[in-house]
């Protein structure tokens, strides 16, 4: 019996509409262009082509008959739906850009597209005009932030507008605007001399930015000198210069202050920075830092180990006010940790809190050299808030390749150091086991002291390595308390999701599935085998 291998084309077209289905769903379901997908993928082809080979007659008609005319005419209409859809859509966004004075309406629930009472506000007080900058490479998108800051220009009434600029194409530009170096995706708000730089380009952001712009209060940062700190207005590797400028450049004034000449704290001063001191800080310098604080003033200490330093036998008076006056405990030893299997003074592998100094640094924690650790001491102060920032790995048998300790005998450390004995591969009974806090923020009402058991990670050399420049700064705007200046009221967000029965990706997205795809699919393919069988008929 002959075979009429027409008969069977449909067949190859059932075998194409499913594997696309199949396709469909597999991407859902696992998000990866994975063997599966590819293989049904690769099925759709041979349907189509099993479809034309079995019958080429009907392909031909389908591509030059009355069928294709329709299937033409439909296919015109849809494209140039679609196509008014987008023209009107692009001309209402222009529209917006270039008019941003006339009245728009949100008609979103939410009122996702209006800003919040309080950004309205600061855009009422604005006593002259602000120029935002938008520093975007061609790798960043500037979507969220072209539609953040259209709000803004549309309730200025005049006073706000932007711009997006490729620091790539123009580096004198970005560098004129105060952005610093390999900086991508930030915001510049100016308004006369002034300027603000906005990295986190959000409402609250933007509107916390306007607010520096309009306070003319004293943001002046006064670096300790006179026992060998690292200086600010020095341009050498183990300087503080490059610091000073990115401080510059958000407005704040970075002054040097020599306690043992003045005797005085000055009156502008927010915040006063003692940075890896070598030599002991006096006993007098240490009561005028303490009355400072008393009075509301920050403080920020930056402390290295005792082997970096020439204190020898020497009482510290600023460690003893530390620990009596905060519970801060600065000890005599050096955080170790085992990397790839061999022991350095490097501490890459932290953990970090959840507070405003450290939370945007989750993806690109800091590093520390040659660190201490810092320890809560038995007086702290009961009637203050601590927060260890930074801590090293925990330490555990055979914890390779991260653990951590910090090794008292410093005997052992500095000839390990020096290169004259071998790295300690074991923490002894004295030493203190990982987790060793590095950096802890204090808060006590209005008084903020923030220690570091490094300095070295703040200097020129290191200051753009990994997270170190955003998380010296952020400690200077928390301490200062430029943080967080207003919390904008939340929008009540109306949740429209299809909930899962657990928590599980894969059940969402096989309920997901099974109701978006499966279900229509199947009504979609009934109709289709119906209509097949009815052309079969006749």
């Amino acid at each position: 019996m002959k075979i009429e291998w027409r008969k069977l084309a449909p067949w190859g077209l059932y075998l194409a509409i499913l594997a696309a289905l199949v396709s469909l769903g597999l991407y859902i379901v696992y998000q990866t262009w994975g063997l599966p997908l590819q293989i049904s993928v690769g099925l759709i082809v041979v349907g189509l082509a099993l479809f034309g080979a079995l019958d080429p007659d009907r392909v031909r008609v389908i591509f030059t008959g009355r069928e294709a005319r329709n299937s033409g005419n439909l296919i015109v209409m849809v494209a140039a739906f679609l196509g008014i859809l987008v023209v009107i859509n692009y001309l209402v966004f222009q529209a917006a850009k270039l008019y941003p004075d006339r009245t728009r309406w949100d008609l979103t629930e939410n009122k996702d597209n209006t800003l919040a009472a309080e950004s309205l506000d600061v855009l009422g007080r604005l006593p002259q005009p602000v120029k935002a900058l938008g520093f975007y490479t061609k790798s960043v998108s500037t979507s969220n932030a072209d539609s953040i800051l259209l709000q803004y220009q549309a309730d200025s009434k005049g006073q706000f507008s932007y711009e997006f600029i490729d620091p790539d194409e123009k580096p004198a530009a970005a560098k004129a605007a105060g952005v610093p170096q390999g900086k991508d995706g930030v915001v510049v708000l100016q308004m006369g001399e002034r300027h603000e730089l906005v990295e986190n380009v959000t409402e609250q952001e933007i509107t916390n930015g306007l607010i520096r712009l309009l306070s003319d209060e004293s943001r002046a940062v006064y670096f300790l000198t006179g026992h060998g700190e690292r200086s600010p207005d020095d341009t050498g590797d183990t300087s503080y210069s490059q610091l000073k400028q990115t401080l510059q450049d958000k407005n704040y004034t970075v002054k040097i202050l020599d306690l043992r000449s003045t005797g005085v704290i000055p009156e502008d001063a927010r915040l006063v920075v003692v940075a890896g001191s070598t030599k002991p800080v006096s006993t007098d310098e240490v009561t005028l830092l303490s009355d400072f604080s008393a009075k509301g003033g920050a403080l920020m200490v930056l402390s290295d180990p005792l082997i970096q330093t020439e204190f020898g036998d020497a009482s510290d008076p600023l460690a003893e006010y530390l620990a009596s006056s905060w519970g801060a405990q600065l000890g005599n030893d050096l955080v170790i940790q085992v990397a790839t299997n061999k022991p350095s003074p490097y501490i890459t592998g932290v953990q970090l809190a959840n507070h405003a100094i450290v939370a945007q640094l989750q993806n690109n924690p800091p590093l520390f050299l040659l660190a201490r650790s810092i320890q809560r001491a038995s007086s702290e102060a009961t009637n203050g808030n601590v927060t260890e920032l930074v801590q090293s790995t925990p330490f555990f048998d055979n914890c390779y390749p991260y653990c951590s300790w910090a090794s008292t005998n410093m005997t052992d450390v500095v000839s390990w150091l020096s290169g004259n004995q071998t790295a300690p591969a074991n923490p002894t009974s004295t030493d203190l086991l990982g987790p060793v806090t590095l950096a802890a923020a204090y808060e006590n009402g209005t008084t903020k002291l923030v220690v570091f058991g490094d300095s070295d990670f703040a200097a020129n050399s290191y200051l753009n390595t990994y997270g170190n420049a955003d998380l010296i700064v952020n400690a200077v705007d928390w301490a200062v308390g430029q943080e967080n200046l207003i919390n904008l009221t939340p929008k009540n967000t109306t949740q429209r999701i299809l909930i899962a029965p657990s928590n599980l990706q894969m059940t969402s997205n096989l309920l997901l599935l099974g109701l978006v795809l499966v279900i229509p699919g199947l009504v979609i393919l009934a109709g289709l085998l119906n209509w097949f069988s009815r052309r079969q008929r006749g």
